[in-house]
Parts: structure tokens; sequence; C-alpha cells
């Protein structure tokens, strides 16, 4: 059995313009076109994850993060992070 990939990488991600974060999964909306406030768990990334993917995200390029999986508001460390 060989150690390297299955396949080659042809597909090589280099740059990352836009990165859409889910920084957890709660919700306090009620929307018609989303489900997401049925979800029970309470997953959720903590600020250290984030900063600990930062420089990868400045070497990709990322120059825009855009909030998304729940109401971002309703995370603890929402304000602290936002300031960074």
């Amino acid at each position: 059995m060989t150690s390297g990939p299955l396949l080659p990488r042809r597909d090589r991600i280099e740059r990352v313009p836009v990165l859409i974060l889910f920084p957890h999964e709660r919700c306090n909306c009620r929307c018609l076109m989303c489900d997401i406030w049925k979800t029970t768990g309470r997953n959720q990334l903590s600020p250290e994850e984030v900063r600990s993917w930062t420089e990868e995200w400045r070497r990709l390029g990322v120059r825009r993060v855009v909030l998304s999986g729940g109401e971002p508001l309703l995370h603890p460390g929402f304000a602290p992070s936002a300031r960074r």
C-alpha cells in the first residue's frame, strides 16, 4: 500500500477571497425558508479555534468573512472575536 494520495491533486485551492464561517448552529428566528432553528445541537467554534486559523486565512488571501449557520450574535464569543 502506498503512503501518498490516491488521486493526484489537480484542484489545489490557493485563493479563498470569501470565507463562509459557521460559528454555531443556533438561531432565535423562525424563518419559513430555513429550518436551522429546529437544530438542538450546541456545537460552536471557540474564539481560540478561529484565531488558530487566521494565519492560514491570510495565506489563502481571505478578504471577507461571511457569518452564517445561525444567528451570529447568539454566540457568546462574538463581540470579542469581531474586534480582531
